[in-house]
Order: C-alpha cells, then structure tokens, then sequence
C-alpha cells in the first residue's frame, strides 16, 4: 500500500506544480517544448547520487528499454504542457488522467497478461475512472473539441510510459531503471532543443530566473516549479516500482485526485487573486457536476484504500442457526444432527427456528414436545438459545404459516400469531438456555413467499414479546448488504445483521460476489451504537452454497461451485474483521448432511477446530 500513498503526494505535488505550468506555458510565453526539455534536462540531477547508490550497468536490452521509457515520459510532457496552451488546468488534467487509466489498464492487460483485482478493486477503479470522465464532460469546450488530439496523445505517450517504466522495474529495480530512464529523458530533451525556437525559449526561461517577469513573479519560482515536478517524478518512480502489477492503472486513475488538490489549491489562490478565478472559471463553473466527480473519486480512494487495510480479527462468540425443518428436508434426523451439533460440534449459542406450522400444526392445538427437548438438552449443557418466533423464521420459503390459517385474513391471521407468540414466550422464558428473543426474521427485508411487512403489527410483536418476558433482550434482524439498520436499531434491543458475500443474482442468472469489505459492516454497527446504543451482531454468516435453486435440489459438484473450503474459511476471517462480537454460522445443516450422508467431512472439522479453539 506504500505505493498508494505514494501516489497520492506526487499527484498533491503535481496539482501544485500544473498550476505554475499553466502561468509559465500560457502567460510567461515559455513553449512546451522548452519546459519539456528543462524537465528533461533536469533529470541529470539524478546523477548527483551516484556516489551513494552507484552507477548501475543494465544489458543492452534492458537499458534500451529504460531510455525508450524516458523518452516517452518526456513525449507525454511535451503533450500536457502543449495541452495547458488551449485548455485550463482543470479541464485538462482530469481528461488525460481518465484516458490514460482507460489506456494503462489494458495496455497492462496485454503486456502483463491479464491482472489478478478482487470485485472491490474493479469497484473502485471504476469510481475512479467515472469521477475523471464526468470531469472532462464538465469541461467540455470548443478548444476541447478542436484540440482533442492533443489529450489523446498526451494519455499515449503517459499510458506507455507507464508500462514501459514497469517493465523496466521488473527487469532493473529502482535505482538502475530510474537513473537510466532520467538518461532516455535527457536524450529526448535534446532531441526538443534540436529545434531553433525551443533553444531560444529555452534560454529565455533561463535568463528569467535571475529577473522579474512582467507579470511579478520571480524567476526563482520557475527553478522552484520545476523542482516540484521533479520530486513529484521521484514518487511516482517509487510508486510505479512498489505496485503490483496489477495496480498499475490505478496509478493513470488515482490522477482523478490531483484535480480535488487542484479545486483547494485554486480556490486559495481565487481567494487571494481574484482575476484567477476570472480566467480560470474554476469553482463555480460546473459546480454539482465537479462535486459529484469529487465524490465519485472520493469514494473510489476510500474504498480502495479501505479494502487493503488489514482489519485485525476480534475474538467472537461463535454460534450456529438450526432449523430442524431442514433438516428433515435433507433427509437428516434432525435430533442426531442437534446432538452433534452440542456434543461433537461444540457449539454452544443457536439460533434455532420455531416455526408456526410445526409448533401449531391444528389451530389451537400447540405441539411443544420437539422445541421442549431442544431446550432440555441446551440447558443440559449449558449452552444457549435464541429462538426464532413469529411468521418469518428463517428457510424457505422464509415464512412458515400452518395450513389451517392460508385463508384467513390479515387481522385474524396476525391475531392467531400473537396467541402463537404468547403460547411460545410463556412457555420458555424461565428457561436458563434462553438468550435473546428474535421476532421475525429480516422482516425489513422483501424476501421469501410472505406478504408484506405490516411495520404496526411488528411493532405488536415486540411489545408483546417484550411485555410477556421483559428480561430478555429482543433481537431484530436486518440484510448486511443492503441497509444501514437503523429501523432495525430503533425497535430492537440488538441488531442482528446477515453476512452473504456470494449469492445467486436471478436478474443476471449467474453467481456474483458482493465487493463488500469488513468495515463495511464495522462502521454501520458503530453508527447503531452511536445513534440507539444497541450492539450489533452477525447473526447469519454464510457458511452453504447460494446456486440458482435450493441446494439440495443441486448436485454435489454444483455446490462446491458457490462454497468451497477455502471460501468457508475466508468467510471465517472476513466476519472476525468485522469485530462483531458473535457470528452465527447459517449452513451447520449442510456441514452434517456433507459429513453424515456424503463421507465429505472437512467442513463439519474444520468449524470443530474453531469452536475447540474459540473455548481456548
């Protein structure tokens, strides 16, 4: 990640610098290509430093390479400073940066065949890339327009610089490649000099350095503009050698920032010189378009940036969700499964689904004895439960109402669920293995064959449940990738969130991994904190597969597609980055179908080996 950062402060020095480019180029009348050959010629100040990192010899080939390399950089400022004649610095810049990550990152493709980025990366990239390209439609202009050759050959010659330039850090390192890449510039700065006018501009701009120009400024600051540049060149060198590979468009992308540096730097200087602003039109021109653009990049560096920050994993409370009409649907005993799951798993807080139609299979007519067993062997052991009540309960089809009550209205259905609940809460609430009560199940959440969330009647729900058994907390579940919680956090007394990083998306009839990141999950439970103070849980990590049909209904081999061992385990440390608390597994079904009926026992040992380790 140093390479990022690196990144960053050239672009903050080089949103500095094109500023000074802009007066030199378009009002001190020095031509492009006498400022490109100052730049080039410039570079032979690397040579100061041999005596402390050597003189590096490279093979003909390689050297070759890396003066072929400089001479492209130097092509590439010839083309930006020439640019900065008809365009103003913030419209130029965002336009050759946008064009030249699209370039960069195929021509990377190509070269490095093919580049290894995670669905975040690709996310941010693209943020990135949208946040320059509404830039340059921000700004369009008839010089625009008539001078788009110039845009389109400055991002060629940068976009080829760039590869050129790690290739020659793949083959050289960084001493050897940049010292002899700062010698290929020099060539081609004397290749711009070869031309009478620029030699003459060229030295007019040297004998300013020691005089006021006619528009006040010093010299010096040209020799000062010009040492920003280079030391801007010295970190991006550092950050082309320091990214991988696959990385290297972003450094053409992350350019989209030196036009944030260039809307602070600008504005100060409109506030101190307001004809600035006059010529520039740069704050206001645009506005809504350039903060969109602003967040856009904005977003993008935060989210590329956040997805490599190594979060250190919290110890949680590992848990499991347990329906034993699923199991039943798998064809398991559901009790042998139960059993295993406290005595040989050794998981020791459940989520465990009472559903209406099993627990009220007539009206009236309550069937307690298989939930009064589960409870007697918890306590047993002293594990804990939070039983899952009400019409949604997790499984599909989500919710579970009897036959008997399909035709009934909503105001007598939703009558014959408070009877159910309190039949439920009555009968356990003394009950030592009881940890938290949840009332249904993502009921937020448009999912599953149920009718629409009644908010009034949930909120019935949870009062009677709260009134009937005031000492146990009320947990309230919502989707983790789709909501903030906060109706979540403002009705229950803990927030419950889902945790799916692979799902099945029906619209594009394909699988599809979510570009989530741990503090994704992490700062939306801090915001519940901050707001209710209200803990947040996992309370559903995905631990099965996620195909286009209920698994059971696919092959083996299909459902190794969408959950394999590896992805179990990085579902493991991605939850504990999170620093959630608990995390409750939502597949332990599957685990024992694997292991009991199928020989495949990996998953069933490898979570036995975490909750082992989780009691140490």
């Amino acid at each position: 990640m140093l390479w990022f950062w690196l990144t960053l402060a050239a672009y903050a020095l080089l949103a500095a610098v094109s500023i000074g480019d802009k007066f030199f180029v378009s009002r001190a009348k020095v031509r492009p290509d006498a400022y490109a050959a100052f730049l080039g010629l410039a570079g032979l100040c690397a040579l100061l430093f041999i005596p402390w990192f050597g003189l590096p010899w490279l093979p003909p080939a390689a050297a070759g390479l890396a003066l072929f390399a400089g001479a492209l950089f130097i092509g590439g400022a010839y083309f930006l400073y020439l640019g900065l004649t008809y365009f103003e610095v913030s419209r130029f810049i965002p336009a050759a940066g946008a064009l030249t990550a699209v370039l960069v990152f195929f021509g990377s493709n190509w070269v490095f065949d093919g580049l290894s980025l995670s669905a975040a990366d690709y996310l941010a990239f693209s943020l990135l890339l949208a946040g320059g390209i509404i830039l340059v439609r921000a700004h369009r202009s008839s010089a625009q327009r008539e001078h788009w050759e110039i845009l389109v050959a400055a991002a060629l010659f940068i976009s080829a610089s760039l590869v050129a330039s790690k290739l020659v850090y793949l083959e050289s390192g960084w001493w050897a490649g940049f010292l002899w890449m700062r010698l290929g510039a020099f060539l081609a700065a004397l290749a711009l000099l070869s031309r009478p006018a620029a030699r003459r501009s060229f030295r007019q701009s040297l004998r300013r350095s020691a005089s006021k120009t006619a528009h006040g400024f010093s010299g010096l600051l040209f020799l000062i503009n010009q040492a920003g540049g280079a030391a801007a060149i010295v970190l991006q060198s550092l950050a082309i050698f320091l990214a991988p590979v696959s990385y290297l468009a972003f450094i053409g992308a992350l350019q989209g920032a030196q036009y944030a540096f260039l809307l602070i730097f600008v504005a100060v200087i409109s506030s101190v010189y307001p004809a600035w602003r006059a010529s520039e039109h740069f704050v206001l021109r645009g506005a809504a378009a350039k903060g969109l653009a602003i967040l856009l990049i904005g977003g993008g560096l935060f989210l590329f940036a956040a997805s490599k920050f190594e979060r250190v994993p919290a110890a949680v409370a590992w848990g499991v969700n347990f329906s034993p009409k699923h199991a039943d649907n798998l064809g398991l005993d559901w009790r042998a499964a139960y059993l295993a799951i406290l005595d040989d798993l050794g998981a020791r807080k459940l989520k465990i689904a009472l559903h209406w139609d099993r627990l009220e299979p007539q009206a009236g007519e309550y069937s307690f004895a298989a939930t009064d067993w589960q409870f007697r062997e918890a306590e047993a052991r002293g594990a804990e439960l939070t039983p899952v009540v009400g019409l949604k309960t997790t499984r599909w089809p989500e919710c579970h109402a009897p036959e008997w009550s399909r035709d009934l209205g909503g105001a007598a259905r939703q009558e014959r669920i408070r009877r159910y609940l309190q039949a439920v809460v009555v009968r356990y609430r003394e009950s030592p293995a009881l940890r938290y009560w949840q009332v249904e199940n993502e009921p937020f959440f448009d999912f599953g064959e149920c009718p629409p969330t009644d908010l009034d009647f949930l909120k019935e729900e949870i009062a009677l449940v709260k009134r009937l058994d005031p000492a146990h907390p009320i947990l309230l579940t919502d989707t983790g990738e789709f909501s903030l919680w906060l109706r979540a956090g403002s009705l229950g007394d803990v927030v419950g969130t889902t945790l799916y990083r692979t799902v099945w998306a029906k619209p594009l009839q394909r699988t599809v991994n979510y570009p989530s990141l741990p503090a994704f999950y992490e700062w939306r439970a801090w915001l519940v904190r901050r707001i209710f103070g209200k803990p947040v849980i996992n309370a559903e990590l995905q631990a099965e597969p996620g195909g286009r049909v209920l698994y059971y209904d696919l092959t083996l081999a299909e459902q190794f597609e969408t959950m394999t061992l590896p992805q179990f385990r990085s579902n493991i440390h991605f939850a504990a980055a999170t620093r959630l608390p608990e995390a409750y597994f939502w597949g332990v079904e599957w685990w024992y179908w694997l292991y009991a009926q199928n020989g495949y026992p990996d998953f069933w040992l490898e979570a036995k080996e975490l909750f082992e380790s989780a009691e140490n």
